[in-house]
């Protein structure tokens, strides 16, 4: 069994040529498919777009998401569809946010499961 230590101490500083401030990442999967992206105050990621479906996990912190022409304040427990092709974009303002960004190779978009509270 091999496990993978991920957060506070094995981040690295985004390349720069991702075009992020204030950004640090840990790769989780050795081919990029999934990483965690820690957004300091004031950090922000480049709008662009993916050639595949993309699962935004926020796990700590809160900050914003932009999908397209929609833009939407993201919590920690939430989660974001980024669809193929479509532009997309995290930032915070005063608060740091973590997320996990999990990469599907040959889908288009994704379905989230029902907003249904633990208690129905």
């Amino acid at each position: 069994m091999k496990l993978r230590s991920f957060g506070d101490g094995f981040r690295h500083e985004a390349p720069a040529h991702w075009g992020c401030t204030n950004l640090e990442a840990t790769r989780i999967l050795d081919h990029g498919l999934m990483v965690e992206h820690h957004y300091l105050p004031s950090g922000e990621m480049d709008e662009h777009s993916a050639p595949m479906a993309v699962l935004c996990v926020c796990i700590a912190g809160e900050g914003f998401v932009k999908v397209g022409d929609e833009s939407s304040e993201l919590h920690a427990n939430q989660a974001v569809v980024w669809p193929a092709g479509k532009t997309h974009k995290l930032w915070t303002t005063d608060a740091s946010m973590t997320v996990l960004l999990i990469h599907f190779p040959g889908q288009q978009d994704l379905a989230l499961g029902p907003d249904t509270p633990a208690n129905r």
